[in-house]
């Protein structure tokens, strides 16, 4: 599945961002859960996560977005968009040629 954005995933999860505007004496939002903790509950590494809230990668595996949407409390279809599957080729699997290399 593709994230829709970055920016929207960061509104529940505490990004660098937070901490950095934390120690400037901003508070944190409490309902937002840290990246580590969301990695924990869902099965998956911490870089992920850091991953999708910097846009480095948008995309997992639908498992992966309905457990993040779970512990996040929202809908996937609010992070999420499903991936179009690619366009089949219409040839079909590649044949081997039955051409013969002549040596010169």
């Amino acid at each position: 599945m593709k994230l829709t954005s970055p920016e929207r995933l960061k509104t529940f999860v505490i990004t660098q961002e937070d901490v950095e505007a934390s120690r400037k004496g901003r508070p944190i939002d409490p309902r937002k859960i840290p990246q580590r903790e969301l990695s924990r509950r869902i099965g998956a590494s911490h870089s992920l996560i850091y991953q999708l809230t910097s846009g480095r990668n948008r995309t997992c595996t639908p498992e992966t977005a309905e457990r993040i949407a779970e512990v996040l409390g929202v809908d996937v279809t609010v992070l999420f968009d499903p991936i179009e599957p690619t366009a089949t080729r219409q040839n079909g699997p590649r044949q081997a040629s039955n051409r013969q290399v002549v040596a010169a």
